[in-house]
């Protein structure tokens, strides 16, 4: 007998759970640009940081999450594409 009772007789799959890179948020945050987000339900996250990338198009026909740091609160936050109404930010940030 080639396996014994307790054996599976598929080859186990290996765990490919992948970890985020570790990259320190000081690190992470020198590719993304300061902005303030107002939304439509009042909210305003003021100086976030946010990647150039995520900025350009923003498409709304589907659903679509842009991700901020707060860096007062130290946390990564998703925001609603469909929610935000307005975005500022420096133009000469924008242009570097």
């Amino acid at each position: 007998m080639l396996f014994s009772k307790g054996m599976s007789r598929q080859n186990p799959i290996p765990d490919r759970t992948q970890k985020p890179p570790s990259i320190h948020p000081r690190i992470n945050n020198e590719r993304r640009m300061t902005v303030t987000i107002f939304c439509k339900n009042q909210k305003t996250f003021d100086e976030v940081k946010v990647f150039k990338d995520n900025l350009k198009g923003l498409p709304t026909n589907k659903m679509r999450f842009i991700e901020v740091y707060e860096e007062d609160m130290d946390r990564y936050r998703l925001i609603k594409v469909d929610d935000i109404e307005e975005i500022e930010y420096s133009k000469d940030e924008w242009e570097d």
